[in-house]
């Protein structure tokens, strides 16, 4: 089941400083460090757009349409926490659902965690729900809150994606291109190869 999802809090941090940015390229001035930044931004997007996995903590509101099984398969990941789950009827009234009416499963970066309904405990039955976005669950999914709790090799990937981008920021023999939009999102089909190598042991299938 597909789930429409919506940011709520984004990483409080980069997996990769600027300082580590600026060392690996030999940068010694502050001129560009906002320029810098947002390759470092552009960078950690890609690689969790590719990975299928989200780097340091955030907030996501997930949404579902209809009635889900007992079992639901959260598509991001690494799973934290289930912060709440809600319910919509058809009159437009959101209500929490206890937590004690389910489990949280973590999982772990391989495998997708899950919210799990207790024996004995369903979804509100139609139509008393509204038919769409008619649940809402908010996760927590990150590795940490720290740039270290990220695997080492997933943040060199990000080091290198966002060394490249800069180094080739004119255009020229850009391995790495962006496509629309003022965010600067890259095209995972461009982005180096000695990334996508260390990436490839932590991509997950999309759900």
């Amino acid at each position: 089941m597909r789930l429409r999802r919506s940011l709520v809090t984004g990483p409080a941090i980069e997996p990769v400083t600027l300082d580590e940015l600026k060392a690996h390229l030999r940068v010694d001035t502050s001129d560009e460090d906002e320029l810098l930044l947002r390759h470092l931004v552009s960078a950690r997007d890609a690689v969790e757009q590719y990975s299928g996995l989200k780097l340091i903590n955030q907030t996501w509101d997930l949404w579902l349409d209809q009635q889900a099984n007992t079992v639901l398969s959260i598509p991001l990941g690494p799973l934290v926490s289930i912060d709440g789950v809600y319910t919509t009827n058809d009159a437009g009234t959101e209500t929490e659902l206890a937590s004690t009416y389910y489990i949280c499963d973590t999982g772990d970066w391989q495998m997708p965690g899950r919210l799990i309904l207790n024996y004995g405990v369903s979804w509100p039955a139609w139509p008393s729900q509204r038919t769409y976005r008619s649940v809402r669950v908010r996760v927590t999914v990150g590795f940490g809150t720290a740039a270290t709790d990220v695997p080492r090799t997933i943040r060199e990937a990000v080091l290198i994606i966002a060394a490249a981008t800069y180094e080739n920021r004119e255009g020229g023999n850009s391995q790495a291109e962006y496509m629309g939009g003022a965010a600067g999102v890259l095209l995972i089909s461009t982005l180096p190869g000695l990334a996508l190598d260390l990436l490839r042991p932590f991509r997950r299938l999309r759900l």
